[in-house]
């Protein structure tokens, strides 16, 4: 007993550390991958006009949309099943995959005069078209990648995506340079998708084949279907947005609204993908021991909100010095789309712990209602609120959408890991305490400090902001004896072990 017992603690220290590691390779792909974007827009801002950024986010923004309605959700639910039984699946997956692809570059190609129609910019028709051979590209991946994940294999994920970033980034800005044209960008993504198909078998030795199974593809639908459906909602919610700007504001509110929500929910969006990418595999592996999820996802959802409610908090506090000082007074009506998409990726942070649980558990219905339901919420109030309001009001529907349902959320997630609700809000009270009070400081600093934006001012109230943060952090884990640097203390142990 005593041998089976340090046998299992043994085996939740290496896949925490695994987890852990696999987290920071993930961390560092999507921070060196978005600095480089980050980057991207900031260079391409000064060359390029919010037209061509509109254009841009249109042709996306389809592509997107094809993407979600012939999505099949193969990967989340061979990546949920356990043992050995992922590779016999790998071949019908990737068959799938390729035909995929091809249709969508085939609809991509074909209905773009409609689209031009629809959106009254002629451009947009052979942007389509060009645009189409990246998914052509994309349907020949390596459906190998999913052992990556599956086994938290991050290292080897962040050599091939990072790589293929880095070339498109700096093709882009040296051709915008030139050239100054929206063709720059579309360019860019075709290399892009080129390197990532090449990379993905220079990384992975599995090698797939073509086979199709009737049977076995229905077994993986009977879990993919809620995951494709959830994954189509949420996508109408994030994209939906945009759609009915385009068409009832234009390509240039488009590009503002799009800047703007980059610049609001880039941290939010990073912090989400890290924790369902590592989250999903590792909550899979434990799926039959509720203690150990239940231990799990309080740790997660606790390392969430310790992230990403000061991120939220400093952007908040500093969009107007940032936007003025950076991007320039051209996008200076951005500054509240930026301070109220902030706060709805706050909470898009925090319950993107939810969707990785309930996939592991084999729930995936349980988010897909629920985004179902915030769906109707936003159809009801985005048209009246935007078409008064404008880019704002769509983002007031945005944000209260997510705070309505969220509540919602926690409380199933309570029932499911039979924990008590106070102990979900207990895991996430002081940070956001702390938060309260980094934006209080930087209120503070804004009244005493009557200075035109600059960036070191910028900077300053950056570290200030932080400083504070981390300091109240400290005194109220002392206060109420909360463990939020136990969590980081560990989080620190876990990478110098990585190190040595």
């Amino acid at each position: 007993m005593t041998e089976s017992i340090e046998s299992r603690q043994e085996q939740n220290k290496s896949l925490y550390n695994r987890v852990v590691q696999g987290g920071v390779w993930i961390f560092a792909l999507r921070l060196s991958g978005e600095i480089l974007s980050l980057l991207r827009i900031l260079v391409l801002a000064r060359l390029l006009a919010p037209n061509d950024f509109g254009l841009m986010g249109i042709t996306l923004l389809i592509a997107a949309i094809l993407g979600k309605v012939l999505d099949t959700g193969f990967e989340a639910a061979i990546i949920q099943k356990k043992g050995e039984e992922t590779e016999k699946y790998l071949n019908i997956a990737w068959t799938i995959q390729i035909c995929r692809g091809i249709l969508i570059a085939l609809l991509l190609y074909t209905t773009a005069p409609l689209a031009a129609i629809f959106f009254n910019e002629p451009q947009v028709e052979n942007i389509l078209k060009v645009f189409s051979l990246t998914q052509f590209l994309s349907g020949f991946n390596n459906i190998g990648l999913i052992f990556l994940e599956k086994e938290l294999l991050f290292k080897k994920e962040f050599k091939f995506r990072f790589i293929p970033k880095l070339i498109e980034c700096a093709l882009v800005i040296a051709l915008a340079l030139i050239y100054r044209s929206i063709w720059v960008l579309v360019l860019g993504s075709i290399i892009r998708a080129g390197f990532i198909l090449w990379f993905s078998y220079l990384v992975q030795p599995y090698r797939p084949g073509l086979e199709f199974n009737l049977q076995k593809c229905r077994e993986l639908f009977n879990f993919s279907k809620w995951v494709v459906g959830e994954g189509f909602v949420n996508f109408l919610l994030i994209q939906g947005d945009d759609f009915l700007v385009g068409k009832l504001l234009g390509a240039k509110a488009v590009g503002l609204y799009q800047m703007g929500y980059r610049l609001s929910n880039l941290p939010a969006t990073e912090i989400t993908h890290l924790i369902t990418r590592v989250t999903f595999a590792a909550f899979s592996k434990m799926q039959d021991e509720k203690q150990r999820l239940k231990e799990s996802y309080l740790r997660v959802l606790g390392m969430a909100a310790l992230l990403s409610l000061p991120v939220a908090g400093l952007i908040f506090g500093l969009a107007a010095d940032f936007t003025l000082v950076v991007l320039g007074d051209k996008w200076g009506s951005i500054i509240p789309v930026v301070q109220i998409l902030a706060l709805w990726g706050a909470f898009r942070a925090l319950d993107a712990c939810v969707q990785p649980l309930c996939r592991a558990v084999g729930k995936p219905k349980i988010v897909f209602q629920l985004q179902f339901c915030k769906l109707i919420l936003v159809a009801i109030l985005i048209y009246p609120l935007t078409k008064k309001y404008g880019i704002v009001g769509t983002s007031w529907v945005i944000t209260g959408s997510a705070i309505a349902i969220s509540p919602i959320l926690h409380f199933l997630v309570s029932r499911i890991l039979d924990c008590s609700l106070v102990k979900l809000i207990k895991t996430i009270f002081l940070p956001l305490l702390a938060a309260i009070c980094l934006n209080l400081s930087l209120w503070v600093v804004n009244s005493f400090l009557l200075l035109a934006p600059s960036l070191w001012l910028l900077v300053g109230k950056a570290v200030i902001a932080v400083l504070v943060y981390m300091a109240v952090i400290v005194v109220l884990d002392k206060l109420f004896k909360g463990d939020n640097c136990l969590v980081v203390k560990q989080l620190y142990a876990s990478l110098i072990k990585r190190k040595n």
